[in-house]
């Protein structure tokens, strides 16, 4: 006969097999970059925007600036005055900032391939992007075109329940 032990053990090695057999759906669903993410300033720890990341119809992802959110003693610029063309001149409200990002095949949660340009400085970033864990969280790294070893990085938190003010066609 056996003992309390056993049978726990026994128990619980069941639940774990169940439970690693279910994390698959559950990584696969929080690990999509699609929806709305709030940008966190790498230098000043503000918020400085909503960017809407959404699947192209070419099989990318692109994200577009949807809100810019006031910080203190700051007023946002209207245009993207330093940007190379096409962003030159271009309203940021409504920017696509992030373009051309694939998903990696290796089961990473990572996205690369893609750009992303600052509009307050008009660079234009080597994109690569990872979704933590929990889906919550996007890790976003730009590297210097040509100088991979000067990168910058941020972390840019979902916002799951963002309703948007505007709204824009899917011209990607």
């Amino acid at each position: 006969m056996r003992n309390l032990s056993q049978y726990c053990w026994a128990f619980g090695l069941a639940c774990a097999s169940s439970m690693v057999v279910a994390e698959p759906a559950s990584t696969a669903a929080s690990t999509d970059i699609a929806g709305y993410w709030r940008n966190i300033d790498d230098v000043t720890g503000f918020s400085k925007g909503i960017v809407h990341i959404q699947p192209a119809s070419n099989g990318t992802y692109f994200g577009r600036i949807v809100e810019i959110i006031p910080r203190p003693n700051y007023t946002p610029m209207e245009f993207c005055n330093s940007c190379p063309e096409p962003f030159k001149d271009q309203r940021i409200l409504g920017l696509t900032a992030v373009w051309n990002l694939k998903g990696a095949t290796d089961m990473t949660r990572g996205y690369t391939g893609g750009y992303i340009i600052d509009p307050l400085n008009g660079k234009i970033y080597a994109a690569e992007l990872r979704v933590s864990a929990d889906g919550r969280r996007l890790t976003v790294r730009g590297n210097v075109i040509g100088a991979r070893m000067l990168k910058r990085s941020q972390i840019w938190i979902r916002e799951p329940n963002y309703v948007p003010k505007y709204t824009w066609r899917n011209t990607q």
